[in-house]
């Protein structure tokens, strides 16, 4: 059953993969100490570690070692004209198309991780995605999708022309979408629906996330958490909120482990942040995002994770001298060009351990690994420059602490 597939014990097995073109695609294996291996997957030993074979040379490395692998792996989804998007309550994503509707919710089948009976009590968001769909309808859901978290007794379908209707969905199937409203039950024809968010009848299990062991993401896009356990003829095999897994490693991009090794600091709760106004104005610290709320990018590469401040900003993290070093690439975000000037600072206990010049949007990235191992408190400092603070968008990348490695 959907939800409840955490709860059970997974046994893990030494398996060897054998034979030409061993393990599929090539691997970027990036460690806890900051090091990488590049490599085919060969081996996976009783849940301990990959076996990584480089030319004719193999490494056995713990899997607590490892922070995230990376495939050069192209995706295909783009070319295809339509499809669906399901985005669940754990933030997991999958891309394909709905089979038919169930009792319990929907059968869906997705491009990369095969077919799924899906409750609708999982799932935060449905959108019917064609070639033409408008920015404006993007934008439309996006607003409505931000008002839907004030209240959770009523969800709602996004049409293509623009028009909200609230209620209760009853049945989301691949050709009629039914919800209640006042009105009544109403029957909608799929194709006049851009999006659906669900709101009523949440189910999140609290303990999912005790027995996850790392996120995939696909050539495709697709997105979710799982608890691994082996390989079988090439094919990565876990476990997910919505069953069994068997996934190619062809088909996948990027497998993050949750294991203690790393953690962002854009998943952590700060002890405090301290904002220095400016004039009075006061910007708030974006988590993942740049400063404009946008995807973060600095000299063109792009961050998945990161904190997006501004000058006047003071950040404190509690560490407890649990963590060996500190890792952020640091800079001005490319929204605003060559402008912005700051300085970055970061304090270890009230000593500061690096100060950079003064960085300008012209400016390249710096990248930091600072020693951390005796910090208990540490405090990440974007101070004004010489143009008080004026487009002063300035992003800790990627930042990130990391255990000693074993």
């Amino acid at each position: 059953m959907c939800g409840a597939v955490f709860s059970l014990v997974i046994c893990f097995v030494e398996v060897s993969i054998a034979g030409e073109g061993v393990g599929g695609p090539e691997w970027t294996t990036i460690l806890a100490d900051g090091s990488n291996r590049t490599g085919k997957i060969v081996g996976f030993n009783e849940g301990k570690g990959l076996t990584f074979r480089s030319g004719q040379k193999e490494e056995f490395i713990p899997v607590s070692n490892i922070l995230e692998m990376f495939s050069a792996q192209e995706g295909s989804c783009l070319n295809v004209d339509s499809y669906v998007e399901v985005v669940f309550e754990n933030n997991d994503l999958l891309l394909g198309s709905i089979r038919q509707n169930t009792i319990t919710g929907l059968r869906f089948q997705s491009f990369s991780f095969g077919l799924f009976d899906i409750k609708l009590g999982l799932v935060k968001s449905v959108r019917f995605i064609e070639e033409g769909n408008s920015v404006e309808l993007l934008d439309k859901f996006k607003t409505v999708r931000e008002k839907s978290k004030e209240r959770n007794d009523v969800d709602c379908l996004v049409l293509k022309n623009g028009e909200v209707l609230y209620g209760i969905i009853e049945e989301l199937g691949p050709r009629r979408v039914y919800i209640g409203s006042e009105l009544g039950k109403i029957d909608i024809d799929s194709k006049r629906i851009y999006g659906v968010i669900l709101t009523s009848n949440v189910e999140v299990d609290s303990n999912e996330d005790k027995n996850v062991k790392g996120i995939l993401e696909t050539v495709s896009g697709e997105v979710m958490k799982v608890a691994f356990s082996g390989f079988e003829s090439s094919k990565l095999v876990g476990l997910t909120q919505c069953g069994k897994v068997h996934v190619k490693l062809a088909d996948m991009r990027r497998i993050r482990f949750i294991n203690g090794a790393m953690i962002y600091l854009s998943d952590i709760k700060p002890e405090s942040i301290e904002q220095i106004p400016f004039f009075d104005v006061v910007y708030p610290c974006k988590l993942d995002k740049s400063q404009g709320g946008n995807p973060m990018m600095m000299n063109g590469e792009s961050y998945r994770k990161g904190i997006g401040v501004h000058s006047g900003s003071k950040i404190t993290y509690y560490l407890g001298e649990k963590y060996d070093k500190f890792y952020c690439d640091i800079g001005i975000d490319d929204e605003v060009g060559d402008r912005g000037n700051v300085a970055f600072v970061v304090l270890g206990d009230g000593e500061e351990l690096y100060r950079s010049k003064k960085v300008t949007g012209a400016d390249q990235i710096i990248r930091l690994v600072i020693k951390i191992m005796t910090v208990r408190r540490l405090v990440l400092l974007v101070e004004f420059g010489d143009e008080f603070h004026i487009r002063d968008h300035a992003n800790w990348g990627s930042a990130r602490v990391v255990r000693k490695i074993q």
